[in-house]
């Protein structure tokens, strides 16, 4: 829905920042995002946040779940969820 070319996040490596940053926000990005697109995404960011630097992001935490899943079957990646350890551990 909203990356008609089918770009992934791995695709991200070809962008370039001129400098390093205090702090990154993502206000309802990981919560369209499958698991592989939002590991690339984080690593891709972290090259470009400075060492005491944060990032702040929002995602729908399931306590009850281990990994990943999609609430909305047949909307794809429009409402993800995950599970906290599989949050920090991707983190």
């Amino acid at each position: 829905m909203y990356n008609p070319e089918k770009l992934n996040c791995n695709q991200i490596k070809n962008v370039l920042f001129d400098r390093d940053f205090d702090m990154t926000w993502l206000f309802s990005v990981f919560t369209h995002l499958n698991p592989n697109d939002s590991f690339n995404l984080k690593t891709f960011l972290r090259q470009y946040i400075r060492e005491n630097g944060k990032l702040f992001f929002s995602a729908f935490i399931d306590e009850d779940l281990n990994s990943f899943k999609n609430r909305i079957a047949v909307r794809p990646i429009n409402n993800t969820y995950n599970g906290r350890g599989f949050m920090n551990r991707m983190i």
